[in-house]
């Protein structure tokens, strides 16, 4: 399962002009002012990291929820005891999380929570387990969902602000995410019917043609290009990276301009591209984990690529998730596989 996590802020939009000839590749090398701000052993579990709209940010673990004030952690109690925590996202002040409690290795059912207000309130069950969950800053909520214990399709819900509606058909019958721009532009990554991206306009699900699709030998090789990482933006505006493991072959960035997938060029071998995420201010930013040259932030601002080592403490160490403060140019990341995950705040002003 990953840690999908889609930033939607509605404060003005990314460049509108992508430099298709400026790639990652010629990224300018940028000093980062970075602050280790947590630690905890790594047990192979999912850390979830997100950002309120005041900068607040929250850790989610399996286990626990902590908030940062910009001096400390405060814990948060945990919303349902028993349950482990497998999805985060924020919507203005307002905490989404999803928990989900196991039985011999079976899931008995999931939650879904907001934290507003100094209290939890529970606003949907679901006997299948979240995979993905987006959350809007007018109250709205997205969450995909896998097949249940009885053989059921996974489906994309959304929560309005009173109810809930399903977005559920064929054509989203095995998801592993989704990114979503508004209620009326949701982008959902399938196996279905192999690799495909399916695109929902506001009325209907239609099948998009994956980026590899027109010339497949240029993807040859992506063991993990069938589950790319996904981000849109407000403005309608998508990215696309693969794949999540390092692999022989290059990695792929695209870039979807409202029309078609576009490809941004990167060579770099035996690197992976983790973790994706957008804002309109602090744009485009993607964890590049190279085995030859360490962990990396690759930030598209300003049509310039920008690149930023990671300052990680232990060889295995490699970025997880990447977080950006709404409306600036900071950013967050976690890092796991080494014996110790760590979170890491890159601080403002350090990325030129």
């Amino acid at each position: 399962m990953r840690a999908v996590l889609v930033t939607l802020v509605l404060l003005a939009t990314l460049t509108a002009d992508v430099r298709l000839g400026m790639t990652p590749d010629a990224a300018v090398e940028v000093p980062g002012r970075w602050a280790l701000r947590y630690a905890a052993p790594y047990k192979e579990q999912t850390w979830h990291l997100v950002s309120t709209s005041g900068g607040e940010m929250t850790l989610a673990t399996p286990r626990k929820i902590l908030r940062w004030d910009g001096v400390t952690w405060h814990p948060v109690p945990h919303p349902w005891r028993g349950a482990h925590l497998v999805g985060a996202a924020s919507a203005g002040d307002t905490i989404w999380v999803a928990a989900t409690r196991f039985a011999d290795g079976e899931i008995t059912a999931t939650r879904l929570l907001t934290w507003s207000g100094g209290k939890w309130t529970v606003k949907h069950s679901t006997p299948s387990l979240v995979i993905d969950l987006a959350a809007g800053p007018r109250g709205e909520a997205w969450i995909a969902t896998l097949p249940d214990n009885e053989g059921g399709r996974g489906d994309v819900l959304h929560w309005n602000g009173r109810r809930w509606r399903s977005f559920g058909s064929e054509a989203v019958h095995y998801l592993n995410g989704i990114a979503v721009a508004n209620r009326d532009d949701l982008w959902a990554v399938t196996q279905s019917a192999g690799r495909a991206l399916t695109h929902w306009n506001g009325t209907a699900w239609a099948e998009v043609p994956h980026p590899c699709t027109p010339a497949p030998s240029a993807c040859r090789g992506l063991s993990g290009i069938g589950v790319p990482r996904l981000a849109a933006q407000p403005d309608g505006r998508a990215w696309l990276a693969a794949p999540i493991f390092a692999d022989a072959a290059s990695p792929k960035i695209f870039h979807w301009d409202r029309t078609r997938w576009k490809e941004v060029g990167i060579s770099a071998t035996w690197t992976g591209l983790r973790a994706l995420a957008t804002d309109p201010v602090g744009g485009v930013w993607i964890a590049a984990n190279s085995w030859r040259r360490g962990p990396s932030l690759l930030n598209l601002r300003d049509g310039v690529w920008r690149r930023i080592a990671v300052p990680v403490r232990e060889r295995a160490e490699q970025v997880q998730g990447v977080t950006p403060v709404p409306g600036t140019t900071r950013v967050w990341v976690h890092t796991g596989f080494a014996k110790t995950a760590r979170v890491y705040e890159l601080q403002a002003g350090s990325t030129g």
